[in-house]
This record gives C-alpha cells, sequence and structure tokens, in this order.
C-alpha cells in the first residue's frame, strides 16, 4: 500500500465503499456512460431517396435531418442516401419501409400508385393549375395520405411537391390540333394515356434514355419538370416549354413504424412539430427551383409560354374521362375527396 494516502474522516470499512463506488462507476464510463444514458441509446436511422444530391428535395432532407439532430440533442441521428445508394428504385421504397428494409424514404407520391392507388392522385390530368390549387387539394388529401401509410406500417413527416409537369416541344403549339401525332416522351402509363387523349403518340422511357431519344429523334417532346429540363439540358434539343402544368407529384418523407416507436414519445413528439414548422420553408424552396428553373430555361435560349385558356378548356375537355378511370381505380374515398376539392375551388 506504498504511495497510497488514507482517505481521510472514513474508517477502513467506509473506505471500502469509496474504493467500491469509485470501481463501479470506471466500469460504467469504460462501457459508454452512465446507466441513465445507456437506457435511452442513439436512435439512428437511414433515409434513401433516388433523387441526386443538388435536387432541392434532397437539400430538403439534409435540413430536416441536421434539424432532428439539433432537436433531440443527437438522441436520433438521420444519415440521408442519396442517389439511389442504397439500392432501391423509386417504385420500390413505399414496400421497403414497410418492411423495414430501410427505417425513412423521400419517396414520390404518384411512383406508389401501383401499390396505393390513392397516392397517384396529383396524376390526375389537369386537376390542380397552380400551387395554391395544389395546397387546398393537400389539406384535404392528407388525412387519406396518413391513413394509407398506416396500412403500410408508417408514419409520414412532411409532404412537399415538385413543380409542375409541363410539355417541352421542338415547336410552339398553338392548339390542340398542333398536338397530333407528336411523339413525346413520357415517365409512366398515367402520363401516356393523358398524351394519347391528347392525339399525341407516348414514348414510355427512363430519364436516362430521354437525351438518346431526343438526339435521334425517336421523340419530339417530353413531359418533365422545369428543374428536370434543367437538369437535362433539354433546350440543347427542344425550344418551347409549354406551361400546361398538367399534373404534379410530392415526396412524402416517411419513417417506419417500428422504427418511429424505437423514439421516446417526448423526441417523436418534437420531430412532428419540426416537420409541421419546415414544411411550408420546404414547399417555398420548390417555388423557388421552379422560378429559378425557369429563368435558366430562357437564358438558355428556350421560350416559356402560358397556352390560352381556350388551348387548356380542350385539353381539359379530352383528358376528362381518366379522372372517372382513376376513382373508379382508386376507390370512393379518392372521389370525394376530389368533389370537396373542386366544390372548395369553386368549380364542383
Amino acid at each position: 500500500m506504498s504511495g497510497e494516502r488514507p482517505i481521510e474522516g472514513c474508517s477502513p470499512k467506509g473506505r471500502r465503499r469509496v474504493v467500491l463506488a469509485a470501481g463501479m462507476a470506471a466500469a460504467v464510463a469504460s462501457i459508454g456512460g452512465t446507466p441513465a444514458l445507456r437506457a435511452q441509446p442513439v436512435v439512428r436511422l437511414d433515409l434513401s431517396t433516388v433523387l441526386p444530391d443538388g435536387n432541392f428535395h434532397t437539400t430538403n432532407c439534409r435540413t430536416f435531418a441536421d434539424e432532428v439532430g439539433k432537436a433531440t440533442g443527437g438522441a436520433v441521428r438521420i444519415t440521408v442516401h442519396a442517389g439511389g445508394a442504397l439500392g432501391y428504385t423509386a417504385p420500390e421504397h413505399l414496400t421497403a419501409v414497410r418492411d423495414g428494409l430501410v427505417q425513412m424514404a423521400d419517396l414520390l407520391d404518384t411512383q406508389q400508385a401501383g401499390d396505393a392507388p390513392l397516392f397517384g392522385i396529383e396524376a390526375v390530368p389537369f386537376l390542380v393549375a397552380n400551387m395554391t390549387e395544389l395546397a387546398l387539394l393537400h389539406r384535404r388529401l392528407r388525412p387519406a395520405f396518413d391513413t394509407v401509410a398506416a396500412r403500410f406500417n408508417q408514419t409520414i413527416l412532411y409532404v412537399v411537391p415538385s413543380p409542375a409537369q409541363c410539355l417541352l416541344a421542338r415547336t410552339r403549339i398553338d392548339g390542340p390540333s398542333s398536338l397530333r401525332g407528336v411523339r413525346v416522351r413520357v415517365a409512366d402509363r398515367s402520363a401516356a394515356d393523358m398524351v394519347a387523349a391528347l392525339g399525341m403518340v407516348a414514348s414510355q422511357l427512363p430519364w436516362i434514355d430521354t437525351r438518346p431519344a431526343l438526339a435521334s429523334g425517336a421523340v419530339a417532346a417530353v413531359t418533365t419538370t422545369s428543374t428536370s429540363a434543367v437538369n437535362g439540358q433539354l433546350w440543347q434539343f427542344l425550344r418551347y416549354f409549354h406551361r400546361t402544368n398538367h399534373a404534379w407529384g410530392s415526396q412524402v418523407l416517411t419513417i417506419n413504424n417500428g422504427a418511429w416507436k424505437r423514439i421516446s414519445p417526448a423526441h417523436r413528439a418534437v420531430i412532428l412539430d419540426l416537420a409541421t414548422r419546415l414544411q411550408p420553408r420546404f414547399w417555398q424552396s420548390a417555388i423557388d427551383a421552379d422560378a429559378f428553373a425557369a429563368r435558366r430555361l430562357v437564358e438558355s435560349g428556350m421560350e416559356v409560354i402560358d397556352l390560352s385558356p381556350a388551348t387548356m378548356k380542350e385539353m381539359r375537355e379530352r383528358t376528362s374521362r381518366l379522372e372517372k378511370v382513376f376513382v373508379e381505380r382508386a376507390g370512393a374515398e379518392t372521389g370525394e375527396i376530389i368533389a370537396a376539392y373542386r366544390k372548395e375551388l369553386g368549380r364542383a
């Protein structure tokens, strides 16, 4: 015991208690902190998105992840995996989160319509004309989206739209007759049905094949958003960007319910409050991205065109039956949502 000094004011028995307590404290420290901290381990979550870094939706995901970390004092840590890095394609995200293959995903609603038909509602042609109308639709739509998510074992945190789908073409569209026979690249069956109703010829292609199809002359038009048009530098092939706003799509940030329950009730409340507060800011990011993209298209030589009311009216009439087809597939509740939305707009 040489070199050791007695603990003043302690009996031998008291000294043994102090030494024992110190040893227990050292043991706890060596395995990662106090018992209270070990009872509430850090919850680590992976978030999958097919959208690349630089896309405003991915930026929103990273902002949300950072804010969640701050708001929970580091107790919940979200890692964003962009560009499909985890290996899931866009249409697989709803079921991947359902099955717990990934804890979180930023999924495009319309691409999940095969599993959850209601999620295809924004792709109904000409249902929504602008972001103001889209906000009205979302107000009625969100409870139904939450119900669908629950059936797929997940919870929605926020929903943020992309800019509207529009029509880009080599020649200017002056009326429905100028659409006839034009071969147009579309992303999915809903868009294919719409352009067919307008007399165009649909060519369903993945985005990666769009530029080669334009270069070869296989297609002479494209349906896409302003932001995608910029990303694809479509001004190299097309001259006119027609603001049809014929369809929309929104990114839905969702979390597996098993992973959600691993988070403490207090932190779940904090995260839901954070999502509610950030969602308007994220909507503004969509508006800003659309405005920036439109300016870039003009600067690059494209002409942005608003179609005449008469042309828009005829396009709506030609595609109106597709809304009935959608409601038949998605169910009566969807029809009720659309009817209430139209009544609120004053065009029931």
